[in-house]
């Protein structure tokens, strides 16, 4: 079969199936909420951006299918439109955010959802897991010839060139930092930092600070917190750091905007029972997942609902409706 047929007959099979879900009922979720990161033109090996084209489009289909809504309308939704509701939400703080996708969603006059991570606002840290992307981006585009690095006691990364396997050595270094305590996964990424001479200030990653967060709130941007640090909160072992994390979250973004932060988005969506609670008692009233995570969302009550959210990757914009589609329909979790 020629490159030309493979693609005709993927859009074809594609179409279809487009045609087939919607004779399908839809699942009594309420609401569809996806998730998106980075809006950039920057190529990344390890995780790459949407780019701003792909993000029009996708813009441009939804708004067609969907009435999209404030994530705070979700709970008042009976009868105000024909369309199915639809959030679009974003994490981390990216200025790429400003940049690229803001204009965009001006240009539609579609609300969204951002969830800023208080010490990039700050300017003091970068996500660890950028930190992380970067560093293998470096090493994969290294000249030595064998890489040998103890992270820890547990974990050696030990490389010779060419490599074939670097996404797999990299979700394994990842999942393995996952398990880690804040403090011994930052002491890993600084033995990483060293072994390839790098600044821990100087990763060519731009957060936004609060004169733009400042910007969003008041351009039909609702913010949310996304914790203080960007740790996965089903590692937190004691109520100081819980308090760090969401309290504090809440709190600055509460002082500094002049506005309520119901929102709580779990940094890689990773949540269990006493986490759910934690939130709960900070006084959060949304908790943002996400599906796929290996971790289900919390059971809603009427003090604090629980959301999942699907991951939005760089992708052609049929399939990101089929995998929507399918996402509505239960076929994914």
């Amino acid at each position: 079969m020629s490159f030309s047929t493979r693609i005709i007959f993927k859009t074809a099979v594609t179409l279809q199936l487009q045609k087939l879900l919607k004779l399908i009922p839809a699942s009594p979720n309420g609401v569809t909420i996806l998730c998106f990161h980075r809006i950039s033109s920057q190529y990344d090996y390890f995780w790459q951006p949407i780019y701003p084209e792909t993000f029009r489009l996708m813009l441009e289909s939804l708004v067609k299918e969907y009435q999209i809504i404030p994530i705070s309308q979700i709970e008042n939704l009976a009868g105000k439109s024909t369309k199915p509701p639809l959030v679009l939400s974003f994490d981390d703080g990216y200025k790429d955010f400003i940049e690229e996708a803001m204009p965009l969603l001006q240009y539609y006059e579609v609300p969204s959802n951002h969830n800023i991570v208080i010490d990039c606002a700050d300017g003091k840290s970068y996500i660890w897991t950028q930190k992380l992307n970067h560093l293998f981006n470096l090493l994969r585009n290294s000249s030595r010839f064998s890489i040998n690095v103890a992270l820890d006691k547990s974990f050696v990364l030990d490389i010779t060139q060419p490599c074939k396997n670097w996404f797999v050595l990299y979700y394994k270094t990842l999942f393995y930092l996952f398990k880690l305590e804040a403090r011994e996964r930052a002491e890993c990424i600084t033995t990483l930092e060293r072994y390839l001479n790098i600044n821990p200030n100087d990763y060519p990653i731009s957060m936004m600070n609060w004169d733009d967060i400042k910007f969003l709130a008041k351009n039909n941007v609702e913010i949310g917190s996304h914790t203080t640090s960007h740790v996965s909160l089903s590692s937190v072992k004691n109520e100081a750091d819980f308090a760090h994390e969401l309290d504090y979250s809440k709190k600055r973004i509460e002082e500094t905007l002049k506005c309520e932060c119901p929102v709580i988005a779990l940094p890689n969506g990773l949540s269990n029972e006493i986490v759910n609670q934690r939130a709960s008692d900070a006084g959060y009233k949304a908790v943002l997942c996400l599906a796929g995570s290996g971790s289900s969302a919390g059971k809603s009550t009427d003090k604090i609902k629980f959301y999942n959210r699907l991951n939005m990757i760089q992708e052609p914009v049929n399939y990101m409706n089929v995998r929507i589609k399918l996402y509505e329909k239960g076929f994914t979790k």
